[in-house]
This record gives structure tokens, sequence and C-alpha cells, in this order.
């Protein structure tokens, strides 16, 4: 009566054995897939933030042109404004 249950309890080991071993791989099946999915994922965040950068510095530069035409037209407005106020004797 030994022999049966201990190829009873051979087969349940096996059949363990051969559940972990089947969970092990598709955990690491899923961790190989995880770690694709987020290189990807870190490339397309970082070609983001250049994009954000890149349209940032071009935001500033834009507004720094505007500033600057502002000053101009400023200027050349109080000129004028002076100039009749107080015309110049030509």
């Amino acid at each position: 009566m030994a022999a049966p249950s201990t190829t009873q309890s051979q087969q349940i080991n096996e059949v363990w054995q051969k559940a972990v071993s089947t969970q092990v791989a598709n955990l690491e099946s899923f961790y190989e897939q995880f770690a694709k999915v987020q290189s990807n994922a870190i490339a397309q965040i970082t070609a983001l933030l250049d994009e954000a950068t890149r349209v940032a510095k071009q935001s500033v530069a834009y507004a720094d042109q505007i500033s600057e035409q502002w000053r101009k037209l400023t200027v050349e407005a109080a000129r004028r404004s002076a100039e009749l106020i107080n015309p110049s004797k030509a």
C-alpha cells in the first residue's frame, strides 16, 4: 500500500513543480513585456519634454521680440507726441 501513496505523492509533486515553473515563466514573460512598454513610454515622455522645451524657448523668444517692438513703438509714439506739443523749427 505504500507504493500507491508514494506514486500519488510524486505525481502531486510533479504537478506542483510544473505549476510553479509555469507561473515563474509567465511572470518572467510579463516583466519582459513590461520592460519594453516602459522603455517606449520613457522614450515618448523624453520626446514630449524635448518638444515642450523647444516650444517654451520659442515662446520666450517670441515674447522678447514683441516686447522689443512694443518698446520701439512706445518711444516713437512719445517722440511724435512731443513733436505735436512742441514742433521743431525746421
